[in-house]
């Protein structure tokens, strides 16, 4: 990359979007150009109910680096107990004190979607940045 690219290049950074679609929207339509990079660093789930939309625009823009956050790892595991019993019990209801519940509803509406485990086991836990 030549020099005068990176002076256009930006580089952003968000961690707990919680659902929260508009606020995607905005930084997603607002702030990031062409040539930029956003580092979302987790908790795009849970407590708004746009946060499987949120993860799967970020997930298909090459633009975003989607990290592993804790209420992703909850849905994780609380989907791999369903499969595993036939019901979740413990992670269910961990992940409902989360405010998970609102995105398992929205889940569920999706037509439960079982291949969400492996996208977001497939989130790195961390990316490095250099500049």
């Amino acid at each position: 990359m030549k020099k005068k690219e990176l002076i256009n290049m930006s580089t952003y950074a968000v961690s707990d979007l919680h659902g929260s679609y508009e606020i995607w929207l905005k930084i997603h339509n607002t702030f990031l150009k062409e040539d930029d990079k956003l580092f979302i660093l987790g908790d795009c789930i849970d407590r708004g109910d746009g946060g499987l939309a949120i993860l799967t625009e970020a997930l298909n823009d090459p633009r975003c680096v989607v990290l592993c956050g804790n209420h992703e790892d909850l849905m994780i595991n609380a989907l791999e107990e369903e499969i595993q019993y036939g019901y979740s019990d413990y992670w269910i209801y961990k992940w409902f004190q989360n405010g998970g519940r609102i995105t398992y509803d929205e889940w569920q509406e999706k037509g439960r979607d079982f291949s969400w485990i492996g996208r977001l086991k497939a989130l790195p836990l961390w990316a490095e940045y250099t500049n």
